[in-house]
C-alpha cells in the first residue's frame, strides 16, 4: 500500500476542484477589462452614459458572485475530501501497526510511528486541500496577467512578464530546496522525541548510572540541530513574501512611470494602467498562496515518503480468518513446549507449559530479562513462538483474527 493510493476512489473530485477554480480565475481577470472599459469609455468622457456604467458595474458585480460561488464549492470539495483522506489514512496506519510485531515497531521506531498519525497525517491532510484548491490557480492567474498584459500594451507586458518571471524562479527556487530540509527536520524531530521517551521510560537506569548529564547533553545536541534546521528553512521560505512584493512593486513602479506619459508615446491610457496594477495584484496574491502550497506540498511529500516506508514493511504476523468461540468448555489458554529465540545462541524462553481454565489465576514471576513481557507478547500474538504452539480456547492463535484478544485481561 502506498499512503496517496488511498486518495484512487477520490481522484475524480480531486482533479475535479482545479478545474472548478478556474473558473473564479477567469472571473478575477475578466474583472480589469470591464474596469477599463468604464475609465476609459465612460467615465472619462463629460456626459457618461449612466446605463452602460450601471449595467457593466452589474457584470462585475455578477462576476464577483459567480467567482465567490465557485470558490465555495471547491472549498467545501477540498476540505471533506482531505478529511475522509486523512481518516482512511490514519485508519490504515492503525491497521498496519496491529499486524506489526513489536521487534518490528521498535525498529522503524515507536515515537516515529506515532508522528505518522499526527504530523505526517495531517500534513498529507493539508497537502490534499492545497493542492485541491490553490494547484491551478497561481499559474492560470500568472500566464493569464501576461497575456492580458501584452493585449493592453507591448511595453505593460515586458515588465509584467519579467516581474512574474522572477517571482517565478523565487517560488521555484524555494520549491525546490524546501523537501529535503524538511525531511532532516523530521527526522530530527522523531530523535528529539526518541531521547525524551528514553529519558521518562529508563529514569531510574539514567540515575542509577549517573548519567544525567550524558542524557542531557544529548538532548541539547539534538535540540539545537533541529533548531538550526528549522531556522535555515524559515528563512528560505520567508524570501518569498519579500522577494515577490519587491518584483511586483517594481512593475508597477514601471507601469505607472511610462504611463506618466501622454498616451500617444505609450499607449498606456488610464484604464490600461488600473487594469494592469489590477493583474499584478491578483498575480502576487496567487504567488502568495501558492508559495503556501509550495510549503504544503513539500511536507506532504516528506511525509508520504516516511509513511510509505512504513508500510513496506512485510507483515510477520499475518492473522487467520477464524473466529474464536464464544461458548467453550475447555482450557482457556495453553501454552504446549513454547520457545521464543530471537537470533540468538540462548533462547528467551524455552519449553513453556501451561494450562489456563476458566476462573483460574497464574502469576509469572521472575527476574529482569526472564523473559516475562516476551511471554505476554506471545500470549497477545504481538510476536510468534520459534517453535511450540500457543491455544486460546482450543485453537491456535495463528488461525485466529485478532479479535480472540478482546476480553482478555492480565
Amino acid at each position: 500500500m502506498k499512503a496517496l493510493s488511498l486518495l484512487k476512489k477520490r481522484r475524480f473530485i480531486v482533479f475535479l476542484a482545479p478545474f472548478l477554480k478556474l473558473f473564479e480565475c477567469l472571473c478575477e481577470l475578466t474583472v480589469p477589462f470591464l474596469v477599463k472599459y468604464l475609465i476609459d469609455d465612460h467615465l472619462s468622457s463629460p456626459n457618461p452614459d449612466l446605463g452602460s456604467v450601471i449595467g457593466i458595474t452589474g457584470i462585475m458585480a455578477g462576476l464577483a458572485f459567480a467567482g465567490f460561488g465557485m470558490t465555495m464549492i471547491t472549498q467545501y470539495l477540498a476540505a471533506k475530501t482531505s478529511a475522509e483522506y486523512a481518516f482512511d489514512l490514519r485508519k490504515a496506519l492503525y491497521d498496519k501497526t496491529l499486524r506489526l510485531n513489536g521487534n518490528q515497531i521498535n525498529a522503524f521506531g515507536k515515537n516515529k510511528a506515532l508522528n505518522l498519525f499526527a504530523d505526517d497525517a495531517k500534513s498529507l491532510q493539508n497537502g490534499v486541500a492545497m493542492f485541491m484548491r490553490l494547484l491551478g490557480r497561481c499559474p492560470f492567474i500568472v500566464i493569464g496577467t501576461i497575456i492580458a498584459s501584452f493585449a493592453l500594451n507591448l511595453t505593460a507586458g515586458i515588465i509584467v512578464a519579467g516581474a512574474l518571471a522572477l517571482c517565478s524562479l523565487v517560488l521555484f527556487l524555494v520549491v525546490y530546496f524546501t523537501p529535503r530540509k524538511y525531511s532532516r527536520i523530521v527526522a530530527e524531530l522523531d530523535h528529539l522525541g526518541e531521547l525524551g521517551e528514553d529519558a521518562l521510560s529508563g529514569a531510574r537506569l539514567i540515575k542509577s548510572f549517573s548519567l544525567e548529564k550524558k542524557r542531557v547533553d544529548a538532548y541539547r545536541h539534538s535540540s539545537d540541530k533541529y533548531r538550526k534546521l528549522a531556522l535555515a528553512l524559515s528563512k528560505i521560505n520567508a524570501l518569498i513574501n519579500p522577494l515577490s512584493f519587491l518584483f511586483v512593486n517594481l512593475a508597477v513602479i514601471l507601469v505607472c512611470y511610462f504611463g506618466s506619459y501622454q498616451k500617444p508615446a505609450t499607449g498606456l491610457s488610464i484604464g490600461d494602467i488600473v487594469a494592469i496594477v489590477s493583474f499584478l495584484t491578483t498575480a502576487l496574491a496567487s504567488i502568495i498562496m501558492f508559495a503556501r502550497l509550495a510549503t504544503s506540498i513539500s511536507k506532504a511529500l516528506a511525509s508520504n515518503k516516511r509513511i510509505n516506508e512504513f508500510f513496506a514493511f512485510e507483515e510477520e504476523i499475518i492473522p487467520g480468518d477464524k473466529k474464536p468461540k464464544t461458548e467453550y468448555d475447555g482450557p482457556i489458554l495453553e501454552c504446549r513446549k513454547v520457545s521464543k529465540s530471537f537470533g540468538g545462541k540462548t533462547n528467551a524462553l524455552t519449553d513453556i507449559d501451561f494450562v489456563l481454565n476458566k476462573g483460574e489465576t497464574i502469576g509469572i514471576f521472575g527476574g529482569t530479562g526472564a523473559g516475562k513481557s516476551v511471554l505476554l507478547s506471545l500470549l497477545l500474538r504481538l510476536s510468534d513462538p520459534t517453535s511450540g504452539q500457543v491455544y486460546w480456547k482450543g485453537d491456535d492463535v495463528k488461525e485466529l483474527n485478532y479479535s480472540f484478544m478482546e476480553g482478555i485481561a492480565f
